[in-house]
């Protein structure tokens, strides 16, 4: 009986570890997730290969300080993300997730937890509601919005981006924030894009939401670093424009 009940557990145990855990995402939306520190994280999207990753915190060849390192299956369209050793327990990383029809966008934080798989289910795909602006979902508006977005997001200018604004422009935004423009990327056709500082000056604690900065209709996508600031705390804003607007 106990060689029964020991053999049952043991395969509860194994049915278990098999489970996913599903993110509902939506291009433009930034959801969170967790990621174990020991073990390496699957991710894969529903209905969808992923052809690239980026992020500051993404370890490369140009970025050796980077907290998480990336293991792509091309085959699948999938990726395993195992952090670097020395990385903290909650440990919070900006993920941009790209595939052929969107780019979603994680915060993931590390636990002490064992390794997972993450599948991402497109919403809009079951809401015909979408954020952002529709004429630029071809595939080609797609191909080079992403390119300028990881350009930003790098620690280092790649040299076909050019910077034509630096400095400290205060943008006013919303009372409780503190809005400055650090960057302005050229990338020699219709697309520009602006990297501000937003930084919480509020007593409370403060929640970003990325349809909150689609004012006007030069705008085609928008990526926040950390969607949630607390008071003090900074966070990078990216915002990709149609200079043809």
């Amino acid at each position: 009986m106990l060689k029964k009940f020991l053999i049952g557990i043991a395969l509860l145990i194994g049915s278990a570890a098999t489970f996913a855990t599903t993110i509902d995402v939506k291009d433009g939306e930034t959801k969170p997730a967790r990621i174990s520190l020991k073990d390496p994280t699957r991710l894969k999207v529903d209905g969808d290969q992923i052809t690239d990753v980026f992020g500051r915190d993404v370890k490369s060849a140009e970025n050796q300080a980077g907290a998480l390192m990336l293991t792509a299956d091309k085959g699948k369209g999938e990726i395993y993300i195992q952090p670097a050793e020395g990385t903290p327990i909650g440990k919070a990383s900006s993920l941009f997730i790209v595939t052929n029809n969107a780019t979603y966008t994680l915060l993931v934080v590390t636990t002490d937890t064992p390794g997972d798989t993450l599948v991402l289910r497109d919403m809009s795909k079951r809401n015909t509601a979408s954020y952002g602006n529709m004429p630029y979902r071809s595939p080609t508006h797609l191909r080079e919005i992403k390119k300028l977005l990881k350009g930003m997001a790098a620690r280092e200018t790649p040299s076909d981006l050019k910077v034509v604004t630096t400095g400290n422009i205060v943008v006013p935004l919303w009372q409780e924030v503190r809005f400055v423009l650090e960057k302005r990327f050229d990338t020699g056709d219709r697309w520009t894009g602006d990297e501000y500082l937003l930084t919480n000056i509020s007593a409370n604690r403060m929640v970003l939401d990325e349809r909150e900065f689609y004012n006007d209709a030069s705008i085609a996508t928008i990526a926040i670093e950390k969607p949630e600031l607390q008071p003090g705390q900074s966070t990078e804003v990216f915002i990709v424009r149609d200079s043809a607007q």
